[in-house]
């Protein structure tokens, strides 16, 4: 919580002037939506903005789920074809 403070201050308190507690409030509260959380890199996300890595996230479940859809497909047919064994997608062994 000290980093987020202190990168708060830093980055756009001390560079603003705000007129009412209100204000600041409010534009603090709209820095923190939409550039701390959504632009700024973070570490526990490989460096990249929380944005970039939720969507790269979301392509990697995609290719993963669609891996997956083609394994079953594959032993379905070997199945109905009466051959035994699971696709190569999933086993070791063909």
């Amino acid at each position: 919580m000290r980093a987020f403070n202190g990168t708060l201050k830093v980055e756009y308190v001390h560079r603003h002037r705000f007129r009412t507690r209100a204000e600041a409030r409010l534009k603090i509260a709209t820095w923190i939506a939409d550039f701390y959380n959504t632009t700024r890199r973070h570490s526990a996300d490989d460096g990249l903005p929380p944005i970039t890595f939720e969507r790269h996230m979301i392509e990697k479940r995609q290719a993963s789920s669609a891996l997956l859809r083609t394994a079953v497909a594959i032993d379905r047919l070997h199945v109905f074809s009466g051959s035994t064994g699971c696709a190569s997608l999933l086993c070791d062994t063909v």
